[in-house]
C-alpha cells in the first residue's frame, strides 16, 4: 500500500512539473504573439519618423552636393533617422517604436530589391558574360576569405562577429542594402544580435572611392 501510494504521489509530482512546463512554454508562446503584433498608433508613429528624416535628408544631400562632396543619396536621410534616434535615447521626449520601424525597413529594403533586379538588363552585357563571370566568381572567392580570416577573427569569432561577417559579405558584393538583407536573415534564423549600423562606412567607402580614382586616373 506504502509503494503504491508513493508511485501515485510520484505520478502527480510529474503531472505538475508537466503542468508547469507546459504553462511556461504558452506564456513564452504569448509573449512572442504579442511581440511580433503591430500597432496602428505605433505603425503611424514610425512612418512619421521615416518620413521626416527623409525629407531633411534630401535637403542635407542637396547640401552635400552643392559643396561638391559625392556620397549616396540616401546618406542625409541616414544622417537624420541617427539624430532622430539619439534624441529619443538622451531626452525621452518622445518614443520610437523598433518592431514597427524594423517592419517598415523590411518593407522597404524588400521593394528596393526587387525594383533593383528587375531593372537589370542582362540581356545586353551576353558578350561579356565570361568576363563577368571570372570576375564575379574571383570577388566572391576574395570576400570569403577576407571575412573568414580577418573580419571574423579580429572581431572575436562569436555570434556578433558572424553578423557583421554576413554584412561584410553583402556590403562587398553589392552595396549597403545586400548587407542589411544578409544580416537580418542571420538574426532571424538564428536570434537578435547587438545592435550594428553602416552610417559611418558610407562616408568612409566614398573617401576611399574618391581618393583612390584620383591617385590611379
Amino acid at each position: 500500500m506504502a509503494q503504491k501510494k508513493e508511485g501515485l504521489n510520484g505520478m502527480s509530482e510529474n503531472e505538475k512539473l508537466e503542468q508547469a512546463a507546459h504553462g511556461e512554454r504558452k506564456a513564452i508562446d504569448e509573449e512572442k504573439r504579442a511581440g511580433q503584433s503591430i500597432n496602428n498608433y505605433r505603425f503611424m508613429n514610425a512612418l512619421a519618423h521615416l518620413l521626416i528624416a527623409m525629407g531633411l535628408g534630401t535637403v542635407i544631400s542637396q547640401i552635400f552636393i552643392s559643396a561638391g562632396l559625392v556620397f549616396p543619396n540616401y546618406i542625409g536621410s541616414m544622417l537624420v533617422a541617427a539624430i532622430i534616434r539619439n534624441i529619443s535615447d538622451y531626452t525621452h521626449a518622445y518614443k520610437i517604436y523598433q518592431r514597427e520601424s524594423e517592419v517598415l525597413g523590411n518593407l522597404g529594403l524588400t521593394i528596393f530589391l526587387s525594383c533593383a533586379l528587375m531593372s537589370l538588363k542582362l540581356w545586353q552585357l551576353s558578350d561579356l558574360a565570361i568576363p563577368l563571370m571570372v570576375m564575379l566568381l574571383s570577388q566572391v572567392l576574395f570576400i570569403a576569405l577576407f571575412v573568414k580570416f580577418l573580419i571574423f577573427r579580429i572581431m572575436g569569432r562569436n555570434y556578433e562577429a558572424a553578423v557583421m561577417a554576413a554584412g561584410t559579405c553583402g556590403f562587398g558584393l553589392g552595396a549597403t542594402p545586400n548587407a542589411i538583407a544578409n544580416m537580418s536573415v542571420m538574426v532571424e534564423r538564428f536570434g537578435p544580435a547587438p545592435l550594428i549600423g553602416a552610417l559611418i562606412v558610407d562616408f568612409v567607402n566614398s573617401s576611399i572611392v574618391t581618393v583612390l580614382l584620383n591617385l590611379l586616373a
